[in-house]
């Protein structure tokens, strides 16, 4: 018989588990509700209830946690995409995937809250938050694999594909976003009818043309 991980691990590992999974939950829940800019390390401590410089026993800074909360969010995301079947209209798997994603953020406003501040974090050009790229890259991947799986459109490349999977990713976080600030967490529950679909035909759209091509500079030949 094999033992479990949790027999096999000492109970000071099993402590210094439980103590970073506390200040990554009290992360999540500081950061879903005053933002990741504005919550201090010092607020993440007392809600997790542990000293200050044991935050930093277990995070390098604030962005080290940021990050983390990220990545289990994403990964929560991800498992539910995972479960999805990729047999049938490609179509109907694009709409799908919006679905699913505006499943997971009426459930888990907090997780949209987070994962839609991140994602705008990194349109500022501040080297310190670029490692939370990472975060966003991987989801992107994952919603390529998606996308592009067979059966797909003859003509739809690995590349274009990650492009479909953003557009889908940053029209479900947008929608939700602007959502719940209209009508509260609470109405994410009661999103616009149609909106998985909508989402799902602007993103097949996408596959109906060739990639865009930068326009040539005046005074120069196009190729």
């Amino acid at each position: 018989m094999i033992a479990s991980r949790s027999s096999r691990i000492g109970p000071r590992q099993r402590k210094a588990e439980a103590v970073r999974a506390q200040i990554l939950e009290a992360g999540r829940s500081c950061f879903a509700r005053k933002g990741l800019y504005e919550t201090l390390v010092e607020e993440i401590a007392a809600e997790a209830g542990v000293a200050k410089g044991t935050f930093y026993l277990y995070f390098k800074d604030k962005e080290d946690l940021i990050r983390a909360v990220g990545q289990a969010s994403f990964a929560a995301l991800g498992d539910e995409l995972r479960a999805l079947a990729t047999a049938g209209r490609w179509e109907d798997r694009v709409r799908d995937i919006a679905a699913t994603q505006l499943r997971f953020f009426a459930r888990q406003p907090d997780r949209m809250r987070i994962l839609h501040q991140l994602r705008g974090m990194l349109t500022f050009d501040r080297p310190a938050w670029a490692p939370l790229r990472v975060c966003i890259d991987g989801h992107l991947d994952l919603l390529a694999d998606l996308v592009f799986a067979d059966p797909k459109p003859r003509g739809l490349t690995r590349s274009r594909a990650r492009e479909v999977g953003g557009l889908i990713f940053g029209a479900v976080s947008g929608l939700t976003s602007i959502w719940a600030s209209i009508q509260g967490d609470a109405g994410l529950g009661r999103l616009p009818q149609g909106a998985a679909e909508a989402i799902g035909t602007m993103a097949a759209a996408m596959t109906d043309r060739p990639c865009p091509r930068s326009a040539p500079r005046r005074g120069t030949a196009a190729e």
